[in-house]
């Protein structure tokens, strides 16, 4: 994807940037509420959870 393309999916000034720990877990829905209102970047195995819509994600070096 296109850095012209990346810029202009944006829809917000924020972005919130996760990765894949167990601390997640540890969040409130309202808390998710919040980031949701934002851009949501993941890395790795973040992309497989469902609390949250993500809206960018980086995934690097998974064996399977």
């Amino acid at each position: 994807m296109s850095a012209d393309k990346i810029f202009g999916s944006r829809r917000s000034d924020t972005i919130f940037i996760f990765g894949s720990g167990y601390s997640l877990n540890e969040l409130a829905m309202e808390d998710w509420r919040h980031f949701e209102k934002h851009d949501v970047l993941g890395f790795n195995h973040f992309v497989r959870q469902n609390w949250i819509r993500c809206d960018f994600h980086l995934v690097r070096g998974w064996a399977e």
